[in-house]
């Protein structure tokens, strides 16, 4: 019998979850453009581990309601504002994703990710 190790290619949605240093998140969140800031602060909880201050990420990806991809902007923001609007809320938080990541360093950062 073969097992399965890895993930599902053709599946309908991936949850995510990456955990840095908030200093790393806070650095690379101060480059990001308004609606970038936005996107990703959607997924952002701040807590305190072991007293160590952390930015925690989470969402959902993919065709279901609850994806990341469908949130909605806040009422207060003006569409057509930000030069990068158009990106999308996936290409914000991939970009974002994988900067802070670098910035956190290698043994600074946990990142999973499950297709389901």
């Amino acid at each position: 019998m073969k097992t399965r190790n890895g993930f599902v290619s053709n599946s309908s949605s991936t949850s995510f979850t990456v955990i840095v240093p908030k200093v790393a998140a806070d650095k690379v969140m101060a480059k990001l453009s308004p609606y970038e800031k936005i996107c990703v602060n959607y997924l952002r909880r701040d807590k305190t581990f072991m007293g160590n201050d952390i930015s925690v990420f989470q969402g959902v990806s993919g065709s279901n309601c609850d994806s990341f991809e469908y949130f909605e902007l806040p009422r207060d923001y003006k569409k057509g504002s930000d030069d990068n609007e158009e990106c999308g809320p996936w290409d914000a938080w991939t970009n974002f994703k994988d900067d802070v990541i670098k910035e956190a360093g290698d043994g600074n950062y946990i990142r999973t990710s499950e297709s389901v």
